[in-house]
């Protein structure tokens, strides 16, 4: 007993153990807190000869602490605030938590069985041992997660809540913000309830959570992302604002088989530049693609699937633009991101496209972004718009640059309109970037099937690397971010193509661009050999 070790210690009097216990028969505390309120002891003194007591040291090995440990974070009203910022948690359950930290405090024990309302350890480690497990923080994979407590997530009185739905939702945020994932998916399968994070393109199983909470989850994450709980079995779309981690995210529902709905937001950072220099394009294509834009009519279009960085290289072009001394206009659905001294119109029914063309040409335009080409009525504007003396940029679905022409084509637009006003077809794609610490080289199997694509043209197998999955510590998982790699179609190439298409080709396709990035060490050789 705690009482009677400090007696046997000579920390306190038999009377003053006495006089404690007595207090302790009306009120449900621990023997030490009560000599605290007594002044018996001051909590310093509590501290330490708790530690001398429990011998809380950490029974695991330090590969296993960085496996189990997960972030933890307390709401700014409690006290302990500044020391919480060195712990960890180690194990979470229904009826216990457990810490990890460089020093003992009953303080923080006490503060977190407030919280948590469960029963609370802190195990204790030398400052060596604790300096590994976070330098592991930043590396933290998409398995491991964190434990994050709404309080201190955003504005939204909705996370402010001890739900612990609301805290899972908050946990995710929270936790995707600090790997730098750009997508959160929420699944309700057969064998559970999965979130995954989206991170440079490939998504990874985050947490797997019992079926049965899967309703629970999603009427309270519908709550916070601002959707209407009364639709059900119908696509939603909202928006949230997270001001405390400066993030917007923009949220998707969709109605699955079994009454289920699938929900995905995409993360975006509230102080996102769009700088086309850093979008990692080479010297020509970068060049050619500004020298267009400066243009002063005619049409863009950027091709790719979802997520190739399409909006990006859209945004970042506008922000090139001479905002100052030209008018420019956007047409979206939805705005992605708002944009400095740039009029932007959020056309949330399509059917008032047309609707907000003719109003748009009475405001003066120079540059206008219509978001996506979807349909003959859509690109006849476009086209429309280019050949009356304005610069237009936008979007279309399709897989290559030349493809780009042929979907026009198929939408029903004649040649003559589009070898007129069609200046740059691009098609894009992002493509991780390796790690130059850990990358490894391309084994001999890999570069007989690039020999075998690429037969006929030489390139240089020196670099040529894949990915390291274990990675380092300056990577997640051996990849450093994404490159965008194009290829693309002038306007002379586009009259040659619809002149010739049987024996037209393209200078540099997509495939041989990505080539000359895996020949500088830049990106997988799998991801050349996986483009079409």
């Amino acid at each position: 007993m705690f009482g009677d070790y400090l007696v046997s210690r000579g920390q306190i009097t038999s009377e003053q153990l006495y006089e404690a216990l007595s207090i302790q028969k009306f009120k449900k505390s621990k023997i030490g807190r009560i000599l605290v309120e007594l002044e018996t002891l001051n909590q310093s003194q509590l501290d330490s000869l708790l530690f001398e007591y429990l011998k809380p040291h950490c029974p695991l090995k330090v590969s296993e602490l960085i496996q189990k440990k997960k972030n933890l974070i307390m709401p700014s009203e409690y006290s302990g605030q500044g020391s919480y910022k060195d712990l960890y948690i180690v194990e979470y359950t229904s009826s216990d938590v457990v810490l990890v930290g460089q020093r003992f405090s009953d303080l923080i024990i006490q503060e977190a069985e407030v919280y948590f309302q469960k029963k609370v350890s802190l195990w204790v480690v030398d400052s060596e041992i604790f300096s590994l497990i976070d330098t592991e923080k930043k590396r933290t994979s998409y398995q491991q997660g964190s434990i994050v407590i709404a309080k201190n997530l955003s504005d939204e009185e909705l996370l402010e809540d001890n739900n612990p739905y609301s805290r899972l939702v908050c946990e995710s945020i929270d936790h995707a913000i600090e790997v730098g994932a750009s997508d959160i998916h929420y699944e309700s399968f057969e064998n559970g309830y999965v979130v995954r994070f989206r991170c440079n393109g490939v998504l990874n199983d985050w947490k797997t959570i019992d079926k049965k909470h899967s309703d629970a989850i999603t009427t309270k994450l519908k709550s916070i992302i601002n959707m209407d709980l009364a639709v059900v079995g119908r696509p939603q779309d909202s928006r949230a604002t997270f001001k405390k981690r400066k993030i917007d995210i923009r949220a998707s529902s969709f109605p699955v088989v079994g009454g289920g709905e699938k929900i995905v937001l995409r993360l975006q950072k509230q102080d996102q530049q769009f700088v086309l220099e850093e979008l990692g394009l080479s010297e020509d294509s970068y060049s050619k693609i500004l020298d267009t834009a400066y243009k002063r009519d005619g049409l863009i279009l950027i091709s790719g699937p979802t997520g190739s960085g399409k909006t990006t290289t859209l945004y970042s072009l506008l922000c090139k633009m001479d905002k100052y001394g030209k008018n420019i206009s956007t047409l979206e659905n939805p705005v992605e991101k708002k944009l400095d001294r740039i009029n932007q119109a959020n056309i949330t029914d399509y059917n008032s496209f047309s609707d907000f063309q003719r109003a748009l040409m009475r405001q003066d335009p120079d540059i206008i972004l219509v978001g996506e080409v979807r349909d003959k009525e859509s690109a006849e504007l476009c086209l429309k718009l280019s050949a009356t003396g304005h610069l237009v940029l936008s979007t279309i679905h399709a897989n290559g640059a030349v493809e780009v022409v042929e979907r026009l084509k198929n939408l029903g637009i004649d040649e003559f309109s589009i070898k007129s006003n069609l200046r740059l077809s691009i098609a894009q794609r992002l493509l991780r970037k390796l790690c130059p610490s850990c990358r490894k080289r391309a084994d001999d199997t890999l570069l007989h099937k690039l020999s075998n694509e690429f037969e006929g043209i030489d390139f240089d197998y020196s670099l040529l690397s894949v990915t390291n999955p274990k990675g380092c510590e300056r990577c997640q998982h051996g990849v450093v971010g994404r490159v965008a790699v194009i290829e693309y179609l002038e306007k002379e190439d586009v009259k040659k193509f619809l002149q010739n298409q049987s024996n037209f080709s393209l200078d540099r396709t997509l495939k041989q661009a990505s080539l000359k990035l895996a020949e500088q060490g830049l990106i997988d050789l799998n991801e050349v050999i996986q483009i079409s």
